[in-house]
């Protein structure tokens, strides 16, 4: 199920200013270069720990609505649901009534819930034909977990000193995550219930 970011964060969680006291780097002339491994280290780990950390809308797309009465959202925190849209049997994009689901914005993974005596609507038969808009992320940049801040700090710390794959024996292995990411990270990763 891909998920599309229709509308990024407005800002990143860290700030050259905190990276470059990370890296106890004083020059200003990589700030662009720093702005990128920021953003390429909020990305991964939104995608590691499958959370979104600032707010943004995604769209999950689905070939098909499920055959239970739930779809999970991927990254949490849920804010809202925007709308459940789909495609129908004659090419016609719909929208699925608010009223025929309940959305569960405290679970995490968040969840749209078809509701007791209801049915999915019937999609046309192709792919990607289902979607959920919704709006994830924490609202303000204190509410995210410290450890995930610094794993990201981490992170580009690594990436900084490290513009390619580290080889730990040339030849026979390497590393593209240091595990001090994955350890600080690990325990806000949210898994999938379904």
């Amino acid at each position: 199920m891909p998920l599309v970011v229709s509308t990024p964060p407005a800002q990143e969680p860290i700030d050259t200013s905190l990276v470059k006291a990370h890296l106890n780097l004083v020059r200003d002339d990589e700030e662009d270069y720093l702005t990128h491994l920021i953003k390429c280290a909020r990305e991964h780990t939104e995608t590691y720990i499958n959370r979104a950390l600032l707010t943004q809308t995604l769209k999950l797309v689905r070939d098909d609505f499920p055959n239970n009465r739930v779809i999970e959202l991927e990254r949490s925190p849920v804010q809202s649901v925007t709308s459940v849209q789909y495609t129908d049997s004659d090419g016609n994009e719909q929208t699925f009534a608010d009223t025929n689901y309940t959305t569960s914005l405290n679970s995490m993974p968040g969840r749209v819930i078809l509701d007791v005596g209801r049915a999915w609507p019937t999609p046309k038969d192709s792919g990607e034909v289902v979607w959920v808009n919704y709006v994830a992320g924490y609202t303000l940049k204190t509410l995210i977990p410290t450890p995930i801040i610094q794993g990201m700090m981490t992170l580009i710390a690594h990436w900084y000193a490290n513009r390619e794959t580290v080889a730990i024996v040339q030849g026979i292995a390497s590393v593209d995550v240091p595990d001090t990411f994955k350890h600080l990270v690990i325990p806000y990763r949210v898994w999938s219930k379904c």
